[in-house]
């Protein structure tokens, strides 16, 4: 079978978290680690080199792109690898 590599599921954009160690992201943005430890599903970080996704976001988008596959009708069978 052919690979495709769907952009729909791509890895989470963390925004200005991208490249820092957790105790940089917990001194230079207390708040937004401190929501990031509290899993909160609308926290939006700080924009970085590309703004940050939503965990909701990040959800939607995959779980869209995964139903999307699933259903199209082309394949009988759907493997993800990450």
């Amino acid at each position: 079978m052919q690979v495709v590599c769907d952009p729909g599921l791509r890895e989470r954009c963390y925004g200005a978290f991208e490249g820092l160690l957790y105790s940089e992201i917990s001194q230079r943005y207390p708040e937004a680690h401190a929501a990031w430890q509290r899993r909160d599903i609308d926290a939006r970080f700080p924009p970085g080199v590309h703004i940050a996704e939503t965990l909701r976001e990040f959800s939607q988008r995959a779980v869209g792109t995964i139903s999307r596959l699933a259903s199209a009708g082309k394949y009988r069978r759907v493997a993800l690898v990450t």
